[in-house]
Order: C-alpha cells, then sequence, then structure tokens
C-alpha cells in the first residue's frame, strides 16, 4: 500500500517490562547523535509507572481534577520540552483546555490527546486511563515503552486509539478484545515490537472500523478466524505480521472493507476470486507472500470497481494473463505486477485506464508490444517494464499528457528508434532502455540542461514540485496568488538572496515520485523528505544542487539500486545523507566512500544484496554516525571501520557479519554507541584499550560468543546500558560491573554466567534494571539493588539463587516487576511486597517460599499478575485480592493453601482471566461470585476440599 512510510527502528533493543518478552527489538536512541526522531529515553523508566493497569472503570474525575492528571501524564515523561505549556501556574480549572495537544468537551473533560512526534519517551502513564472522557488518543511516533497500556480499559468513551510507531513490547492481551470497550472504531498498533499471537479476540471488537497492525514482531500465525466478525471493517493493515497460511477467509466476509494490505508475510496458495467482489474495496496491496497460480476474477465480473491501487508484486509465482477485468477499474491509479510469473501481451484496456500512474510490469514473462495508446488517456508518471520479452517500437504519445516522469524498459526485445516526444518530455526525468535493440540517433534535447532560476523563478519551481505530487493538501500554503513570498511558505526556508535553501516536508503524507525541479533549486542545501510515500529510483535530479549539504530520503517508498556515480555526482557539500528504511536493492555502491566530507551516514533497513560495506569506506574519516542495521551484509567485521576516528555511533546489527569482534573497535577514541547486536559473531570479546566514552553496548544475540566480561567494561563511567544476551559468555560477573556509576540496564540473560550477582549491584549508580535469568548464578540476590530509588525490573529466573527474598526490594517504591521463578529461594514472600510500589508483576514459582501471600500486593491498585506455583506457602489467599480490579492472573498450585476462596474475585469490572488454585488445602463451597468473571478463560479448582458446583 503507498501509505505514510514507516518509523526508522534505531539500533536498540527493547527493554520489556515484564517476562513475556525478553529479546525482542527496539527503536530507542540515547544521545543526540541518535535518529532526530528517536529522542534520549534513558533518563529511565519512570518505572513505578511502567505496569500497565487493568483497573475497573472509574467515576468520572471532576473537571477540575483534570489538569491534575495531564500534569502527572506529564511527570511520567519526565516534564518533556514539548509539553512545557502544562504547567500549573496555568492550571486553573478549565484552563487546561488551551494547552498544547489537548481537545475537551463542554463540561471541561479532556476528550482528545493528541500528543503525536514529539519526542516523548517513557512508559505509557496510568493516569491515561483516569481520563474518564476520553474520546480520542493518539501517541503515534514516539519511544513509549512498555507493554500495550490496559490501563485504557478504564477509558469507557474511548474510541480512537493510535499506539503506532514506539516501542511497545510484549504479548498483546488475550482478553483485548472485550476489554477494550464496545466504542472503539480505531486501533492502530502498527509500528511497535509486540510478540505473541495476533488475539483472537480481537474479532470481538464489532464496531472495529481500522485495524493497523502492520511491522510487529507476532509468531508464525494464521489471522485469526474470528476476524469474520469484524463486518464493519474499513481498513486492515496487517504486513509484515508474520502470517502464514492460505489467504485469510475471514477478510472475504468483510463488506466494508476500503483497503486491504496484507504484505510482505508468509501467505500461501491461490489469490481467492472472492477477493475482487469487496465491492467496496480501494486498495489491495498483496505484495512479497508466496502466493501461486493464474490471478481468476469470478466470472460475475469485478464487483471492486472503486480499486484505486493493486499490488501483488514480488510473489514470483503468480501466473497466466492480466485479467481482463482490470480493464473495467476507472479509478486505478496503480498497478504492480512485478516479480512475478505473468505471460502474454500487455492487454490494450491497461493503457485506456484514465486515472492509471503507476504500471510496474518488470521482472516477468510479458511479451509482444506495448500497447501504442499507452499515456493518451492518463497523466502517466512511471513506467517499469525491464526483464520481459517485450518487442515492437515505444509508443509516441507515452508523455501525451506532460506526466511521465520515469520509463525503464531494459532487457527486452524493442525495436525502432527512441521517440522524439520522449526528448521533448518535460517531466522526464529517468529513461533506462539498455539491452534491446534500438536503432537510430539519439533525439536532440535529452542532455540539455534547464537554465538556473534566478531567485524570482524559485515560486515557480516550487509549485512545480507541488503538481508533481498532486496538490497533496499539506502543500495547500503553495499557492501562485501568494507567488511573491514564497519564503513564507510552510516548509520553506530561504537564503538572503529569497533563494530556497531549505525544504523540511516531512511526515506529511506524500504520494508520488520525486519532483525533478527540486534539482533546479540552485542554492538548497538542506532537504529532508522522510516519512512520506515518494516512489521510484534514487532521484539523480539532486545531482544538480551543488550546495546540498544534508539529504534525508528515509521512510519513503525508493527502489532500484543506488547509482554507482553517486559518491562522485553528489556534490562535495554533502555532510548528511540519510536513506534508510527504503526499499533499495543491488549493492552499496564503494563509491560512496569519495565523500570525504560525511559525517552522517545512514543506510539500515533496505534490502541490498548480500555483500561486505565497500573497502572505500576507510576514507570516510570524518563520518561520525554509520548506521547499517539489517543492510544484508556479510563476512567479517568491516575493517574499514576501524579507521573512522571521529565515529561515535557504528550500528550493524542484524545482519550476518561473521568471525571475531576485532579489539580495535574498542581503541576508537569517541565511541558512544556501539550495536552489534543480531550477528554471527564469534570468540571470546577481546578488548587492549577501550573507548571511555561508551555510554551504549550491545552485542547481544551473536549465540556464540564466548568467554568472560572484559574486566576494561569496569573503566567505563558513562556506561548506561549493557546487553550481552543470548550469547555464549560465561564465568563470573565482575565486581567491577556493580561499581560502574552510571548504569541503568543490564541485560546478560542466556548465557552461562556462574557465581553470585555482584554484592554492590545498585550501590552505585541508578539501577533500574538487571535480567540474568538462564544462568547458572548462586548465592543470594543484593540487598542494595534498590538503594538508589531508581529499580524497576528483576528477572533473575532459572539460575540456582538461594536465601529468601531481601525485604529492600519489597519496600523498593519504584519496583514493577519481579520474576525469580525456578531458584532455590527459601523464607516468605515480604510482607510489604507491593505497599509501597506501583508492583504489578510478580512470579516466583518453583522454589521452597513459604509462610502467607502478602495482603498489601494490590495496595496500589496496579497489580494484575501473580503466579507462585510448586512452593510450600500457607494460609490463606488474602481477602484484599477480591478487591483487586486490576488482577489478570492468579496462579497458585501446589502450595498448602487453607480456607475458603474469596467470593469476590471478580468484583466490580476485574479482568482476572486465569485462576488455578488446584493442589492445595482449600475448603468451603466454590464462591459464587466467579460467575460474574465475563473474561475468566482457564480456571483449575481440583485437588482441594471444595463443595458445591462452579456457577
Amino acid at each position: 500500500m503507498l501509505r505514510t512510510g514507516q518509523q526508522p527502528f534505531f539500533p536498540n533493543k527493547d527493554i520489556p517490562f515484564g517476562p513475556v518478552a525478553q529479546h525482542t527489538e527496539n527503536s530507542q536512541g540515547i544521545i543526540d547523535m541518535a535518529p532526530p526522531r528517536r529522542a534520549c529515553w534513558l533518563l529511565l523508566l519512570q518505572l513505578a509507572l511502567l505496569p500497565c493497569s487493568l483497573a475497573a472503570t472509574q467515576a468520572p474525575q471532576p473537571v477540575a481534577g483534570e489538569a491534575a492528571l495531564l500534569l502527572k501524564i506529564k511527570s511520567s515523561w519526565s516534564d518533556p520540552s514539548a509539553l512545557a505549556g502544562w504547567n500549573a501556574s496555568s492550571a486553573a480549572v478549565g484552563a487546561h483546555c488551551d494547552w498544547p495537544y489537548v481537545g475537551c468537551d463542554t463540561a471541561g473533560r479532556v476528550a482528545n490527546l493528541t500528543v503525536a512526534n514529539i519526542g516523548v519517551t517513557g512508559p505509557f502513564p496510568d493516569a491515561i486511563g483516569d481520563l474518564s472522557s476520553l474520546v480520542y488518543l493518539d501517541l503515534s511516533h514516539n519511544s513509549i515503552t512498555s507493554m500495550f497500556p490496559t490501563a485504557l480499559y478504564r477509558c469507557a468513551s474511548i474510541k480512537y486509539l493510535d499506539l503506532s510507531y514506539n516501542n511497545l513490547t510484549g504479548e498483546l492481551p488475550s482478553n483485548m478484545g472485550r476489554s477494550l470497550r464496545e466504542s472503539l472504531t480505531a486501533l492502530i498498533l502498527n509500528d511497535n515490537r509486540f510478540s505473541g499471537a495476533i488475539p483472537p479476540d480481537l474479532g470481538s471488537m464489532k464496531r472495529l472500523q481500522k485495524l493497523w497492525l502492520a511491522n510487529n514482531l507476532f509468531d508464525a500465525c494464521e489471522l485469526p478466524a474470528s476476524f469474520k466478525n469484524l463486518v464493519n471493517l474499513v481498513s486492515l493493515w496487517a504486513a509484515n505480521c508474520n502470517l502464514v497460511g492460505e489467504f485469510p477467509s475471514s477478510v472475504l466476509e468483510m463488506p466494508e472493507l476500503q483497503e486491504l494490505d496484507l504484505a510482505n508475510n508468509g501467505l500461501t496458495g491461490s489469490i481467492p476470486p472472492r477477493v475482487w467482489s469487496l465491492s467496496k474495496l480501494q486498495i489491495l496491496d498483496l505484495s512479497a507472500n508466496n502466493f501461486t497460480g493464474d490471478v481468476v476474477v469470478d466470472g460475475n465480473g469485478l464487483a471492486a470497481r472503486s480499486l484505486t491501487q493493486i499490488d501483488i508484486s514480488g510473489n514470483y509465482k503468480l501466473t497466466g494473463s492480466i485479467p481482463e477485468a482490470f480493464g473495467l477499474l476507472e479509478n486505478l491509479t496503480l498497478l504492480n505486477l512485478f516479480f512475478n510469473s505473468f505471460s502474454g501481451e500487455i492487454p490494450t484496456f491497461i493503457a485506456r485506464l484514465p486515472s492509471l500512474w503507476v504500471l510496474q510490469l518488470n521482472s516477468n514473462r510479458f511479451t509482444g508490444a506495448l500497447p501504442a495508446e499507452l499515456g493518451k488517456h492518463s497523466d502517466l508518471r512511471f513506467v517499469v517494464v525491464d526483464d520481459n520479452a517485450l518487442t515492437g517500437a515505444f509508443p509516441e504519445g507515452l508523455c501525451a499528457r506532460s506526466h511521465l516522469v520515469y520509463l525503464n524498459a531494459d532487457n527486452n526485445r524493442f525495436y525502432g528508434s527512441i521517440p522524439v516526444g520522449l526528448a521533448n518530455c518535460a517531466t522526464l526525468e529517468a529513461l533506462s532502455v539498455n539491452n534491446n535493440q534500438l536503432t537510430g540517433a539519439i533525439p536532440e534535447g535529452f542532455c540539455l540542461a534547464a537554465p538556473q532560476p534566478a531567485a524570482a523563478g524559485e515560486a515557480a519551481l516550487l509549485l512545480k514540485i507541488k503538481s508533481t505530487w498532486g496538490d497533496p493538501p499539506a502543500l495547500a500554503g503553495w499557492n501562485a496568488s501568494a507567488a511573491g513570498a514564497h519564503c513564507d511558505w510552510p516548509h520553506v526556508g530561504c537564503d538572503t538572496a529569497g533563494r530556497v535553501a531549505n525544504l523540511t516536508i516531512d511526515s506529511v503524507g506524500i504520494t508520488g515520485p520525486f519532483p525533478d525541479a527540486i534539482g533546479d533549486l540552485s542554492a538548497l542545501t538542506y532537504l529532508d523528505l522522510y516519512n512520506n510515500s515518494i516512489l521510484g529510483v534514487f532521484p539523480t535530479a539532486l545531482y544538480r544542487c551543488a550546495s546540498i549539504e544534508h539529504l534525508d530520503l528515509s521512510q519513503n517508498n525508493l527502489t532500484g539500486e543506488l547509482p554507482s556515480d553517486m559518491g562522485r555526482s553528489l556534490g562535495e557539500n554533502l555532510t548528511d545523507l540519510i536513506l534508510d528504511n527504503n526499499l533499495f536493492s543491488g549493492a552499496i555502491p564503494p563509491d560512496i566512500g569519495s565523500m570525504t566530507r560525511l559525517q552522517t551516514l545512514w543506510l539500515a533497513n533496505n534490502p541490498f544484496d548480500a555483500g561486505p560495506l565497500p573497502a572505500s569506506f576507510k576514507n570516510l574519516v570524518g563520518l561520525v554516525s554509520l548506521w547499517a542495521d539489517n543492510c544484508n551484509l556479510v563476512g567479517e567485521f568491516p575493517s574499514s571501520v576501524l579507521e573512522m576516528p571521529e565515529l561515535e555511533l557504528l550500528a550493524l546489527s542484524q545482519n550476518a557479519l561473521t568471525g571475531s569482534i576485532p579489539p580495535k573497535v574498542w581503541s576508537l577514541s569517541k565511541l558512544q554507541i556501539l550495536y552489534l547486536y543480531t550477528n554471527n559473531f564469534t570468540g571470546d570479546v577481546v578488548v587492549h584499550r577501550i573507548a571511555k566514552s561508551l555510554i551504549e553496548i550491545d552485542i547481544s544475540e551473536n549465540y556464540k560468543l564466548t568467554g568472560s566480561i572484559p574486566e576494561a567494561f569496569g573503566l567505563l563511567e558513562n556506561l548506561t546500558t549493557l546487553s550481552l544476551f543470548v550469547n555464549g559468555f560465561s564465568g563470573e560477573i565482575p565486581a567491577s560491573i556493580a561499581r560502574l556509576p552510571s548504569l541503568r540496564i543490564l541485560r546478560l540473560n542466556s548465557n552461562r554466567f556462574i557465581g553470585t550477582l555482584p554484592e554492590e549491584l545498585g550501590k552505585h549508580s541508578n539501577l533500574g534494571y538487571v535480567e540474568v535469568d538462564d544462568n547458572a548464578l548462586t548465592g543470594a540476590i543484593p540487598e542494595g539493588l534498590c538503594t538508589r530509588g531508581h529499580f524497576g525490573l528483576l528477572i533473575a529466573d532459572n539460575n540456582r539463587f538461594n536465601g529468601s527474598i531481601p525485604v529492600s526490594l519489597a519496600n523498593c517504591a519504584t519496583l514493577v516487576t519481579l520474576s525469580l521463578k525456578s531458584n532455590r529461594l527459601t523464607g516468605t514472600l515480604p510482607a510489604e511486597l507491593g505497599k509501597h510500589s506501583n508492583l504489578g508483576y510478580v512470579e516466583v514459582d518453583d522454589n521452597a517460599l513459604t509462610g502467607a501471600i502478602p495482603e498489601g500486593l494490590c495496595a496500589r491498585g496496579q497489580f494484575y499478575y501473580l503466579r507462585a506455583d510448586n512452593n510450600r506457602l500457607n494460609g490463606s489467599i488474602p481477602v484484599s485480592l477480591s478487591n483487586c480490579a486490576t488482577l489478570q492472573r492468579l496462579s497458585l498450585n501446589n502450595n498448602q493453601l487453607t480456607g475458603a476462596i474469596p467470593e469476590d474475585l471478580c468484583a466490580g469490572d476485574g479482568q482476572l482471566y486465569y485462576l488455578d488454585v488446584e493442589n492445595n488445602r482449600l475448603n468451603g463451597s466454590i464462591p459464587s461470585g466467579i460467575a460474574n468473571c465475563a473474561t475468566l478463560s482457564q480456571l483449575h479448582l481440583g485437588n482441594n476440599q471444595l463443595t458445591g458446583i462452579i456457577p
């Protein structure tokens, strides 16, 4: 689907605030070098606010309390500068309705909260759940952490929820469909790091009109069959969701569907004919799946006459001819069939489609000629037909409507001459006709550069740019009636001579080709087109911009190979080249190594061919930031990187690099962030001299890194994050790690560490997070983890820890998650646990704990998960848990509990979905209140002394 581009996933790892998703990726930066749309988040963890509350619907806040809630939300995010207008001095009753990003109803209650794309970092504030009249919530394009925020269950009036492009992790709750209120019409969760299965319970949200789940890390699964109940759904975006199986039949039961995007999954079988019968369908994107066979349109014809975009490219084994019914699509602007096995001639009716802009048929088996009328009946802009077996002459009328921008017809059998009409096509930017049988001369006019305009012509160029993009609403302020004041137009900045020097048009929903007129802005130094849907290949029109210094084309739909001469041709002034998150292919051009003034080079998340980082990059001696994650890099660690003395950020994660991590990388004296995670590095990590400026180290998920933690890491006074998880490290954890004065996150899980956790851990820094599960650690849990009052999460499962749970942890006011299962712990669960913090999650099963379950677990109204199976707990189940409206899971199997099950475990609007008290000594009647557990899906009561029947 041609839509706004995806948020860049900047190199780092997600910090799961609950043990359900421990190894997913994240998109957060740490320091100013990080991508500008990923603000620093390691002011870490207002962790006391992290657990997503599941409280019952509360009574409406008085209007006077709404400002206080907004200030609490602001505080949860560490008072970001973007919310400076939210302040107590202007918090008089009703004044909050004039605060930025806030909209109120007539009673002065917050109904709309649109805090999108302002760099917010931190947890989802529980206080949002107390905005009783909230209807519209948009927190997209920020860096919000934690799991799905079940505090939203309390928002009884919510209709629109957008949490897209954040850093949310973990599994989506199994009961979220029933719990998110029946009023919800839009659920937008794309571009996070959610894992697990797509909950079938979403199918119960029958009023839903928009459901966007794309670009998450779900387990391989089929789209739930329950989605057939979403009969009001208008837009379904589930691209890159790890979907498998055949085309989901549930989609065919959605009569209101206008947008369907299931691209980049593993769907198989044929495309069902019924999909073409969805009468309101406008956009269909099934690209990059494994569909096979002919594309068949039902004998009843094509009911979806409103289709504007069809993309079934990249399936490779779709066969047959282009369906004749496509000729009926008068609104069709885009037809993408490339990278398939279609055959036969290109039908004449394709040329007569009145709205066609983009025709991409490359890499198929088409024969015959291009239709003679192609270009005469629509504002055709892109024609890509390379790698077929086409013959005949090029149609004379390709540019008849004066909009053609790009023609690629390489590797066919075209003959005759190049039409003179193409030479006279003022809009044409790229013509590629390699490897054909063309004859005759190249028509005059192809190589004549347009004269550079004076400042007076700049407005005309901007209007031409606007026209190329179809006059988008975001550029409505660009108009001919104000042509003399173009320097005051939105998104435009000028130099003192009135020439356009800065063009910043990011995230405004532009769709279409890159305008050639941008190349005529002779004074342009700064161009930012980030996060749009710009099409085509890399725009060589930029070669004419001799003054360009900053170029950001990231998060678009640019395709093809990067030009082999781009380094020499982009001008010697360029300092920032930002091309991440597009669809560039081929090799990374060695010529980029000639751009010796380059300081920022971001190539991440493009499907380049497998290959090493070019050796010529050693010439980029001024490079400060290199981001080449997920670029299909292979071979050993690129030695060219070791010749970059100014490097502060190095991110080569999610590639297939092999061999050892060279000792010299640790000697780059200015290095602050090093991300090498998810590669295939092996061997010991050897450090001779270390860059003491390092703030973050993430070499996790290489699986075969071995040896001990280098002693030199203990010298890193600025280190905030150390991630070594899922490797083969061994030995003891050095005591020096505990003394690092800036350490906040320590992730050592899934290694072979032995010995104890250092006794001083937590005493010397604002430690917030420790993950050491799946090792062979012994000894006691350190007493001082929360000494500095910032500790929020301890995951230490599957070790050999002994002794008791420290009382100091129970008294920790910031503690959120405590997971200690499968150890050798003894003693009691501390009585203070839950009384002083927003504790949400406790998992201590498979230990030897005794004593009573603490009464205060839910004292702060945030507690939702207790699993303590296979211990020796005694006493009764606390009555206080029956008043815990947030409780989701209570699992106490195989203990020595006595007394009755509390009557009202599901009092009010409780969210309990799992209750297991088997194998205890409970007595009395099975409580009738269990009938009130509307969300209960599993109930285990066996092997007790209970009487009665299950209600």
